[in-house]
């Protein structure tokens, strides 16, 4: 069967959203963080205004990797800030094209951790190497 080449142009269109949308948005996030004031009503308004829930299950102070968001350095300096604890709701932080509040819902303390708080991480790598 013949090869066929081609070539292709793409014309790539930037989409922002108008100042207006933007305070909208800023205003929502602003009031999602001011009645998110512990884990439980963080869980039950992110259901309520149908928002997009991530979880960051292992940070570490010098980390840059939180999935789905492109930049979250600034998120994980905060939850390592003095006073952060169990249950602290973040400020409103902006990222590029949204806007984040981060809640603490687990610390872990330095150290070896006990095997019931790795379990799950160690049987998903077996599982790995079992595939």
């Amino acid at each position: 069967e013949a090869l066929k080449k081609i070539r292709v142009a793409t014309i790539e269109l930037k989409i922002s959203p108008s100042q207006e949308t933007n305070q909208e948005t800023f205003a929502k996030a602003s009031e999602f963080q001011g009645k998110a004031v512990n884990i439980t009503a963080f869980d039950t308004l992110v259901t309520k205004m149908g928002l997009n829930k991530l979880s960051a299950t292992y940070l570490q102070v010098m980390g840059n990797r939180i999935a789905g968001l492109d930049y979250p350095r600034t998120v994980i300096q905060w939850s390592f800030m003095e006073g952060i604890k169990v249950g602290s709701v973040s400020q409103v932080f902006s990222m590029e094209d949204k806007y984040v509040v981060a809640v603490v819902t687990k610390v872990r303390e330095k150290g070896i951790p006990e095997l019931e708080e790795i379990k799950d991480v160690l049987h998903s790598w077996i599982d790995d190497e079992n595939a």
